[in-house]
């Protein structure tokens, strides 16, 4: 399932509840996988308001927004790392 999820979130423009229903999996469920990928490094966890604080690239949750530091749950928003891309083949 880590590869699947790996490969949903690479092929970018989807969302948690997206990416739940195309694994078959509940939202909650899913999240709770995300967060146990990002721990183990697979994921990066990046904010929806990132072009607001970077536009050349991901906000890490910077202090010039407050929202960026704790999305909400359906705003959560994450990226593959290089670690992860090895995993689906995709490392560079």
């Amino acid at each position: 399932m880590i590869a699947d999820l790996l490969r949903g979130i690479a092929s970018g423009g989807t969302t948690i509840a997206l990416l739940a229903g195309e694994l078959g999996v509940d939202r909650s469920t899913l999240v709770q996988r995300l967060l146990m990928m990002e721990r183990m490094g697979y994921v990066a966890r990046v904010s929806p308001k990132a072009a607001e604080c970077a536009p050349s690239g991901p906000c890490w949750g910077c202090a010039c927004h407050k929202e960026c530091a704790t999305p909400a749950e359906d705003e959560l928003l994450f990226v593959v790392t290089r670690k992860g891309e090895a995993v689906i083949g995709r490392a560079a």
